[in-house]
């Protein structure tokens, strides 16, 4: 059996501050950069809500039941505990302080349909499904953490000029402009002709598809 790993992508711009200038006693006051693409907080924030979600017993199953989706496989990369902690919002930065300043999460991603695994033509605003419900449990997390309503804007991008939709998600998020994917990337796959898990950040497993089985030759 070959299990497909899916995740949220997340930008790799994970720039650490540094200093420049001279000392203190020179006169010379010191200069902090801090990237506002900075990926790394608000993918600890996810990964915290993905696993409050995994950790609770039962939830994978009634998601699966409540959706109709019994394929998706709970495959898990990290392992919940208390160890997965929120970044305060006092000190958040980058993506994240994005986030909460505006009070909206953009997510990118495509418009399709394929039974209960997701619906996102029909009400794109509103998609339903296992991956639309997922992120929105996601989402309702960040939310009760934070104390704040965090509004999840979908930006959709198709196909044009020879440039594919997907492709055009792994540049939206990787350039900062949304601030993660959709829940259902394979990690396998590719961006800008590197794979996907050298090239972008991503979040703890989201789930699994079991692809295709081996059989005995008869």
């Amino acid at each position: 059996m070959l299990m497909l790993a899916q995740a949220l992508l997340l930008a790799t711009a994970a720039a650490t501050e540094t200093s420049s200038g001279e000392t203190a006693a020179t006169g010379t006051v010191p200069v902090t950069c801090i990237d506002e693409f900075d990926s790394t907080q608000l993918s600890e924030a996810v990964d915290a809500a993905m696993m409050e979600l995994q950790g609770t017993k039962g939830w994978f199953h009634a998601l699966k039941t409540s959706t109709g989706y019994h394929n998706a496989q709970s495959v898990n990369s990290c392992t919940p505990g208390p160890q997965w902690v929120y970044p305060s919002a006092a000190d958040a930065k980058g993506l994240l302080k994005r986030v909460l300043e505006t009070g909206e999460l953009k997510v990118a991603g495509v418009q399709w349909t394929k039974g209960e695994q997701a619906d996102y033509i029909t009400d794109p605003l509103n998609p339903t499904g296992f991956w639309p419900e997922y992120l929105k449990e996601i989402v309702q997390k960040l939310s009760d953490n934070y104390g704040m309503a965090i509004k999840l804007t979908r930006v959709y991008y198709t196909t044009s000029n020879g440039v594919g939709a997907s492709a055009k998600v792994g540049h939206a998020v990787a350039n900062g402009d949304d601030d993660m994917s959709e829940p259902y990337y394979y990690l396998g796959g590719a961006h800008d002709g590197k794979p996907r898990i050298e090239s972008m950040a991503f979040s703890c497993i989201t789930a699994g598809l079991e692809s295709f089985f081996f059989t005995k030759a008869s």
